[in-house]
Parts: C-alpha cells; structure tokens; sequence
C-alpha cells in the first residue's frame, strides 16, 4: 500500500503560541525602532544646542570670531529651513545694521568701533529670549537672528524691542554728528517654507526690508 509520511500532530494552543511570539518580536522591533527615533532626534537637538551654544559663546567675543560665526550661522540656518520644511511651521529672519558705523568707526578709532559691535551683539542677544533663537555677526556691522516658529507680529515686536535696546544704550556718535545716538536699522521676514522656495529667498526678503528701513 502507498506509503505516506505522518506529520506530527501541532500540541494544542500551538496556533495561538505562535501568534503570541510573532506579536511580541514586532512589539519588539517597534520598540526598537521607537528608541532609535527617539535617540536620532535627541543627538539632532542636541548637536543644533550645542551649535547655537558656540555661536552665542562667540558673539561675545567680538569680530575677531566672525567667519566662525557666520559658518554656524549658515549650518544652523540650514537645519532650521530643513525641520521647519518637514513640519509645515514658520521660520523669521531679522537683518540688523548699525547705522552710520563707518562714521562712527573712522571718529572714534577701530577700537571703539570694535567695542560697539560686542555691546550691538551682546544687547541682541540679550533681547533673544527664546531658547531656539539664534543671533551672529553676519558681515561687517551686520547681526541676524534667526526666529524658529515665530509669526509675522512676534517678529515685528522683537525687531522693535532690538531697536530700543541699542538707542537706550546711548552711545554717542561723535565726529561732525556729535549729539546724535547709535541707532540700528532692521529688516525681517517670516515663512513657512516650501518645496519652490529656499532659504536664500527669506534672506533677500530680509535683506531688502532692512536697507528699506534705512
């Protein structure tokens, strides 16, 4: 008679053992895959801290750390766009000028001019109170700040309060304007960021604004 293999018979519940192991391995692999997620977005967050850190570190120190400050300016700005693209939420950009700066810097000696940008750059960022604002010396005797997350009139407000801080300094210009005070001139912008637009786009709306302003 044909001859035919017998399978062993499956122990009861067999089905349902397995089934509990195939969910426990991907509960797994979930978690896994969670704590990696989690993990990469705090090195990232971290990574950006520490960068705006070294930024702000800088920016008290005066021009002589100004290509390093504009070049993690530049990384962090990147990034910024990046995340804010990916997430659909607005990014501002302040452009600061010192008005007259040359004036001032040929009346009263490059010293003094180089004393003025660190109390222009210390009052900006003393006047950036959100932790993921970044302010740097941007060229010359430009500042930014780069706002993630804010709108058009949180904008507004914090150019506005940037403007005040430096005239309450007082700081004279001397020379044949002797009397008048050093004052900045300010240009920003907001986006939510698109696919068509770049960064360099929210760069030249600010620039514009603030050569307005002047």
């Amino acid at each position: 008679m044909p001859w035919r293999e017998r399978l062993p018979r499956e122990a009861p519940g067999q089905d349902r053992a397995d089934a509990r192991i195939r969910y426990h391995s991907q509960a797994y692999l979930s978690r896994r895959q969670r704590d990696a997620a989690y993990g990469a977005l705090h090195e990232s967050q971290r990574q950006l801290m520490a960068a705006k850190h070294r930024i702000a570190k800088a920016l008290q120190h005066g021009c002589a750390n100004r290509p390093q400050q504009r070049r993690r300016f530049d990384e962090y700005a990147s990034t910024e766009w990046r995340r804010a693209l990916r997430e659909q939420v607005p990014l501002g950009l302040l452009l600061i000028d010192i008005d007259q700066f040359k004036h001032y810097n040929d009346a009263n000696g490059h010293l003094a001019g180089d004393e003025l940008l660190r109390r222009v750059g210390e009052t900006i960022r003393t006047c950036c109170g959100r932790p993921a604002d970044l302010p740097a010396r941007y060229g010359g005797d430009e500042f930014a700040v780069l706002l993630p997350g804010i709108q058009a009139k949180g904008l507004d407000s914090v150019g506005e309060r940037l403007c005040q801080a430096v005239r309450d300094l007082r700081i004279e210009q001397g020379g044949s304007i002797a009397g008048q005070y050093v004052t900045l001139s300010v240009g920003g912008a907001v986006t939510v960021p698109t696919e068509e637009g770049g960064l360099i786009d929210l760069i030249g709306i600010a620039d514009k604004n603030m050569y307005e302003a002047r």
